[in-house]
C-alpha cells in the first residue's frame, strides 16, 4: 500500500524531542527537525544481500533519531529505491516513525544503467535525460519504489550534465525543467524540489561545466529549497572556491538548504586515512559543523556503520576541537 503524507514541522519536532538526540545532530531546515546526519544510498552491490543491509541499516537508524533518506533512481540501478521502500513500510507498520516524521529525497535526470531510454527519448552524457516528460515518468516510477505518494524533495541530479548536453541553450532548456518541477510540486508528487550537482558549483566560470547559482535563479522558482553537492576535507571547493558572486557557494545560498553528500569522496578519503574509524568520523564531523550545511549524507548499511553514526551524534564541534588533530 502506498503511505501518504510526507515530513512535517509537527511530526518531525515530535520525532526527534522521542529520539532525544544532542542539539549538535539536529538541524532545523525550513521548520522540519532534521538529524544533521542523514543516510545516502548510492554506492553498493546490486544483489539482495546489499538489499537487506541497506533495509535493515535504516530501520536501526529511524529507531536511533535519524530521519533524512536520500535516493536516485539510478543508485542500484533502482534497488536502493526499493530498500529505503520496504524499510520505511516496516518501520512505519512497526510503530517506529510515522511518514510525517522522516524526510525522504529522490532525484530526475539521471537514468538507470540497466533501463534504455523508450523512444522519443534519448539520452545525453552519462546516460541522462532532462526531458520534463521523462522526468516525470522518473519520479512516477520512483515514487512507486519508494512506496510514497509524495517526496519531500526531488532533486534534478548533476545539472551539470544538461548544461553539457547544449550549452548554447542551457537556460532555456532549464526553463522548462523548473517549470516541470514546479508542476510536480503542485501535483502533489513532491513537496519541493532542489539542484543536485558534482561539479557544477565547485569549478571557476570558465569550466564547462560551470553553473551559475544567480543564472539559475533569474527567475522566481518558489519551490526551489535545496541544494546538494559534494563537501568534504577532500573537495573542499563549496568552503574555498569563490566563484559564486566572490563568495563561496555555502555563503551564496543562504536561503537554500544544502545537503552535502560524499564527506569521504566516495570512500577514497576513508581508504587514504588507513580505515580509522576515528579519523574518518572526525572526518565527516568537519562537514557536518561546516556553517550553512543542513544535512550531510553518509553511505550506510552496514551494522559498523550504524554504530558509527550513533557515536558521531554525541561529539560537538566544540568537542571535537578539543581533541587531538585529524592528520
Amino acid at each position: 500500500m502506498t503511505i501518504p503524507g510526507w515530513a512535517t514541522e509537527e511530526g518531525t519536532a515530535l520525532f526527534q524531542a522521542k529520539a532525544a538526540l544532542p542539539s549538535c545532530a539536529v538541524h532545523e531546515v525550513h521548520s522540519l527537525r532534521l538529524s544533521a546526519l542523514g543516510m545516502g544510498t548510492y554506492m553498493g552491490n546490486m544483489d539482495h544481500i546489499t538489499d537487506r543491509q541497506q533495509e535493515d541499516a535504516l530501520v536501526h537508524l529511524l529507531r536511533l533519531g535519524c530521519n533524512v533518506i536520500d535516493c536516485a533512481p539510478n543508485y542500484r540501478n533502482g534497488r536502493s529505491e526499493l530498500s529505503v521502500g520496504r524499510a520505511l513500510k516496516r518501520a512505519i507498520g512497526q510503530g517506529i516513525a510515522e511518514r510525517e516524521a522522516v524526510f525522504v529525497a529522490t532525484k530526475v535526470g539521471l537514468v538507470p544503467e540497466n533501463r534504455a531510454l523508450p523512444a522519443p527519448f534519448t539520452a545525453g552524457p552519462e546516460h541522462s535525460c532532462y526531458a520534463p516528460p521523462w522526468l516525470r515518468r522518473s519520479l512516477r516510477a520512483s515514487l512507486r519504489r519508494l512506496n510514497l505518494e509524495t517526496a519531500d524533495c526531488v532533486f534534478v541530479h548533476n545539472l551539470e550534465l544538461l548544461r553539457l548536453t547544449d550549452t548554447a541553450r542551457f537556460e532555456q532548456n532549464f526553463i522548462a525543467v523548473a517549470e516541470c518541477m514546479e508542476d510536480m510540486v503542485r501535483d502533489g508528487m513532491t513537496r519541493a524540489w532542489g539542484i543536485s550537482s558534482w561539479n557544477g558549483f565547485r569549478v571557476p566560470e570558465n569550466h564547462p561545466e560551470y553553473l551559475s547559482l544567480d543564472r539559475l535563479r533569474a527567475r522566481s522558482w518558489p519551490h526551489l529549497r535545496y541544494l546538494q553537492l559534494p563537501l568534504g576535507l577532500w573537495g573542499s571547493e563549496a568552503v574555498t572556491g569563490t566563484w559564486q558572486g566572490g563568495e563561496s557557494i555555502l555563503d551564496h545560498a543562504r536561503d537554500l538548504a544544502v545537503f552535502a553528500s560524499s564527506p569521504l569522496l566516495q570512500g577514497e578519503l576513508a581508504a587514504a586515512l588507513g580505515n580509522s574509524s576515528d579519523s574518518i568520523e572526525k572526518a565527516v564531523l568537519f562537514v557536518r559543523d561546516t556553517a550553512n550545511v543542513a544535512v550531510t549524507l553518509l553511505g550506510i548499511k552496514q551494522k559498523a556503520h550504524v554504530e558509527a553514526w550513533n557515536r558521531m551524534q554525541h561529539v560537538s564541534y566544540d568537542t571535537l576541537m578539543t581533541l587531538y588533530e585529524f592528520f
